[in-house]
């Protein structure tokens, strides 16, 4: 799970996040700067096109106010123009980061993305305490007609799952309107002044 452990505010930090991932990633920078860190926060987002990237502006607002935060959003499926850094986002930071010795590297997003630079992150010094990882996995669940005519399963948590709906999903632009919905949940959550306190240190 994702949170800041604000126990070493001089720790470096390395985030690295896909499509939706950037939600926890951007609380663990508020987080982080809520509670004085004065280690260097080097938070890098990626999407296979620029159109897949949110929250752009106001982090590179945050990061001109940060002299210890530094955003590279990136795109790994278009020229860059300027505005983003070509290159799949874990690509990109490990270029710019090879030894992670002493630091502490969070990871959110697609799962081959996580797993993938969770073994990179190990090889380049993080140890394994200081990586934490969130991979973003759509469970898709097989459906029969019975199943179908019986409603919602109940998975063994008893939280209830419900089969894909294709035209909920194409309304939701595959995850682009899903993705601006929980950035603006995280957002309200950790600015909140009553409820912030409650998600200190929780993912």
């Amino acid at each position: 799970d994702l949170f800041h452990a604000p126990r070493r505010i001089d720790q470096n930090l390395l985030l690295i996040g896909t499509g939706s991932g950037l939600a926890p990633l951007v609380g663990i920078v508020r987080s982080a700067l809520a509670a004085g860190h004065s280690g260097q926060i080097h938070l890098y987002h990626g999407s296979s096109t620029g159109a897949g990237l949110y929250l752009v502006d106001e982090l590179r607002a945050l990061a001109a106010r940060h002299p210890n935060v530094h955003y590279t959003p990136c795109v790994s499926r278009e020229a860059a123009d300027g505005h983003f850094r070509p290159g799949r986002a874990d690509t990109v930071a490990f270029a710019h980061h090879p030894a992670l010795a002493g630091w502490r590297v969070h990871l959110a997003g697609h799962p081959g993305m996580v797993e993938a630079a969770s073994v990179h992150a190990a090889r380049a010094g993080a140890r394994a305490e200081d990586i934490l990882a969130d991979a973003f996995v759509l469970k898709e669940l097989r459906s029969t007609p019975r199943a179908a005519a019986a409603g919602p399963a109940v998975a063994d948590s008893g939280r209830r799952e419900f089969p894909p709906d294709p035209e909920m999903w194409a309304a939701l632009k595959e995850g682009e309107v899903m993705a601006a919905i929980l950035t603006d949940f995280y957002t309200r959550v950790f600015e909140d002044p009553v409820l912030a306190s409650y998600f200190t240190g929780v993912t």
